[in-house]
């Protein structure tokens, strides 16, 4: 378990080989995900799922693809899932944009960036859960520049 906390048992880590020095492999960050079986247990009859995917770029220039999902209180129209996809979207672009990858990770395994758009999705409509659900990384980097 990488971040040794139990709680992140339905996260999936994806790390990229980057190089080989003496058998040992240094690897970047590559992403994760949500388990299916925890997207299955926040789903429930009553409910409306919301998914947002969201392209971004941080301040080291890290290219993102971010996908949140929103569980609500009830069931939801579309002109309420579109308010609450444009909240999310503008708050992805403004937030991750003035933070550096390290610091973004960190936030999204604290559970700090989800407690943040939660409370500027709640104004909207009643919320069950929010969550990151996937994060892919669109490029090779390298923070040591």
């Amino acid at each position: 378990m990488v971040t040794n906390n139990i709680r992140h048992v339905f996260i999936n880590i994806f790390l990229r080989i980057v190089e080989v020095d003496n058998n040992i492999a240094g690897t970047i960050y590559w992403g994760h995900e949500l388990s299916r079986d925890r997207i299955t247990r926040m789903v429930r009859k009553r409910t409306s799922r919301i998914d947002v995917i969201k392209d971004v770029t941080t301040l080291d220039g890290v290219k993102l693809r971010i996908k949140p999902i929103v569980i609500t209180g009830g069931r939801t129209n579309y002109s309420v899932q579109k308010a609450i996809r444009k909240e999310i979207e503008n708050f992805l672009e403004e937030h991750v944009g003035n933070r550096k990858l390290p610091e973004l990770v960190k936030e999204i395994f604290d559970g700090m960036l989800q407690k943040l758009m939660f409370n500027k999705v709640i104004n909207i409509h009643p919320i069950n859960s929010l969550d990151i659900r996937k994060v892919e990384v669109k490029e090779v980097y390298n923070l040591e520049e």
